[in-house]
């Protein structure tokens, strides 16, 4: 009450007031329309109103693995580590977890190690919320270097050396001599220079 002036909250739409309902400053406990009217001594009245929402629960699954690539040569292993989240903070009580992934991988460990590259999902379920959500995640497969050793190249009695025109994806390149062969420089770049016949 301010003055000569009466306050009135009313709720609608779902809303509830707990207490106060003839203040300025009402309790109330449910999202809903709430109207204020007030009233003056003079018999005057005006109106406005406040809406209360509700912030929705979130439940959401989420995987964290490392590493997310397997490299080459192998063997490869990866852990993945399966998390629920309610409400933007992690939960473990009463969480499930049941694990799928390529060439037929089941677990139901929140912790799982892989060998195998592929799309995993988990499915973590809230026995005591009664909520499930799932989450998918993707190991790569190694990338494989791409390259050509070059066209074949002829020594001649005025040519004792020749360059070779390796290219590659790969700059970690090496060369190798058989049959023969020998790699006088460059065995570590694209273009080494040999001095005799072999592959």
């Amino acid at each position: 009450m301010r003055g000569d002036v009466t306050p009135m909250w009313t709720a609608s739409n779902g809303g509830n007031i707990v207490s106060g309902a003839n203040t300025l400053t009402p309790v109330v406990d449910a999202a809903g329309t709430y109207t204020l009217t007030l009233t003056h001594s003079s018999g005057c009245t005006m109106q406005d109103e406040a809406v209360v929402t509700r912030e929705e629960n979130t439940f959401t699954a989420r995987i964290f693995s490392s590493p997310l690539r397997f490299t080459c040569p192998g063997p490869n292993h990866a852990t993945l580590d399966g998390y629920a989240i309610f409400n933007e903070e992690y939960v473990s009580e009463g969480i499930t977890y049941q694990w799928s992934g390529p060439n037929g991988f089941s677990s139901n460990n929140k912790r799982v190690g892989v060998t195998e590259p592929g799309e995993y999902t988990i499915v973590v379920t809230d026995t005591i919320r009664n909520l499930t959500a799932s989450a998918s995640l993707v190991i790569s497969p190694p990338m494989q270097p791409t390259g050509s050793a070059g066209p074949d190249k002829v020594l001649t009695s005025q040519n004792s050396t020749v360059t070779l025109e390796g290219s590659g994806s790969d700059q970690a390149v090496v060369w190798f001599a058989s049959d023969g062969g020998n790699i006088v420089s460059g065995e570590r770049t694209f273009n080494p220079v040999v001095d005799a016949p072999g592959t």
